[in-house]
Order: structure tokens, then sequence, then C-alpha cells
């Protein structure tokens, strides 16, 4: 009797392989296969998806002199427009972490530029959720990262803190501690149920979605991008409610 598959896709592991009868190496080359098709189709999605996604972008910027109706239609269309490629991106993220081919382009970064982008990108999507996001840090936190994949992981955790918080306040906050630098997405919304907390980061497990919608990848990608900078993750629970995650990354 073969072993199922675990949550990363990979077979339990096996103490014994003459009572499971599981060929490991069958596993990964099928896996490895899946993963190299994942990426290609969602590349060949994207090629196809992006000139729609600009002449919807076009489109919007005339909107405002359009009929209130079209205006609203043309909006939704842009809006979905983008999700469906943020969602492709994800997709082809995961198969690409898995092959580890994600290439990291080190340069000197100061977080509070970043969480200005992130912010200010995600702004109008806050807006929709009628939730406060707001950006705390001093002095500049520097360190030797990603610029992009920085970029990356905070756009996925601001925009699940949006997306299931509830419209409650949401903070975005960079600072030292030590020789580390931590980057922190907080909300006061209904927080992540104790059950769910041990799966947050796993990858394609749909316990990872607090509301039961999504691919459940998002912080799957979070966690993965962080520790291939050196950093990590964790998730708290503050005393105000909601929840907190903390990403520590080295200054370098």
């Amino acid at each position: 009797m073969q072993a199922p598959p675990d949550q990363d896709g990979r077979a339990q592991a096996c103490q014994d392989r003459t009572l499971c009868g599981c060929d490991c190496a069958v596993l990964e080359e099928q896996l490895a296969a899946r993963d190299q098709f994942i990426g290609g189709l969602g590349h060949e999605l994207r090629n196809t998806i992006a000139p729609l996604v600009l002449l919807a972008d076009h489109f919007e910027q005339l909107a405002p002199a359009a009929e209130p109706q079209l205006a609203s239609r043309v909006g939704m269309l842009a809006r979905n427009l983008r999700k469906l490629t943020s969602t492709i991106d994800r997709l082809t993220e995961v198969a690409a972490l898995r092959e580890g081919k994600i290439e990291l382009e080190y340069e000197l970064v100061d977080l509070r530029d970043v969480i200005d982008d992130v912010t200010r990108e995600a702004a109008p999507d806050a807006a929709r959720a009628h939730a406060d996001l707001r950006a705390y840090y001093s002095t500049p936190v520097q360190g030797w990262w990603d610029r992009m994949r920085l970029k990356q992981l905070l756009h996925n955790l601001v925009g699940n803190a949006i997306r299931y918080g509830d419209g409650a306040p949401i903070e975005v906050r960079a600072q030292i501690t030590g020789r580390d630098a931590e980057l922190v997405v907080a909300d006061e919304g209904p927080g992540i149920p104790p059950e769910l907390r041990d799966h947050v980061f796993d990858r394609f497990d749909h316990r990872a979605c607090p509301k039961g919608n999504g691919f459940g990848v998002g912080l799957f990608v979070v966690k993965a991008l962080g520790e291939a900078m050196g950093g990590s993750i964790r998730l708290e629970d503050p005393e105000s409610g909601g929840a907190r995650f903390i990403i520590t990354l080295p200054r370098g």
C-alpha cells in the first residue's frame, strides 16, 4: 500500500519501504513534472491576460467621464482581471519555489520605502473594505534584501488583512531588533481560530484561508520568500484581538 501525499505533496515518511511499497523517487518526478506544467501554464495564461488588463486599465481611466453605471462596471472588470492575474502569479510562484528557481537580487533597501509603496498601492482596496491602513516607522530600517520580493510578501500580508479583517484597522510597521529587522503586519479583525494556526503557512491548504476561500498559497509564498532571504515568520495573537504576522530578516 502506498503512502498518501502530505501537505507539501510529498509522500509521508517511510520507515520501511518493503512494508509500504512506495517509490518516493517516482513520486518526486511526478511532482516535479506537475510543477513544471503549472509554471508553464501560468506563464501562458498571464501572457494571454496581460493585454486585457492593459485595456481594462485604459477603460478605467476613461470611465469617470462615462455614465456612473458604465464606470462602475469597468472598475469591476479591471479589479477582477487584476485579481485573476494575481492568482495566476501566486500559482506560478509556488511552482517556482518548489523547483528552487527563485532568483534574488540583493540591494540596499529601506523597509520604509517598501511599506510606503505597498500601502499606497493597497489603499484603494483598503478603502473599499472600510479598513484604516496605517504605516509606522521612525528611523531608517535598512538591509540587503530583494526589494521586489519584499514588496511581494508584504502585499500578500496586507492583502490578507484587508480581505479577512472585516474592515478593522491594519497596522504595518518596520523596526530594528538587534542585528535584524522586523516587518510587522497586524490587524484588529476576527483573528485566526486556534485550530487553523498550525496550517496558515501550508501550501494548497484551504484551512489556511480563514473564510474558506482562496487557494491557500499566499502565506506559503510569504514564508518561502522570507526564508529565501535568510529570515523567518511567526504568527502572534495581539491582546487587542486580530492577528499579527512578524517577518524577521537579517540585515546583511
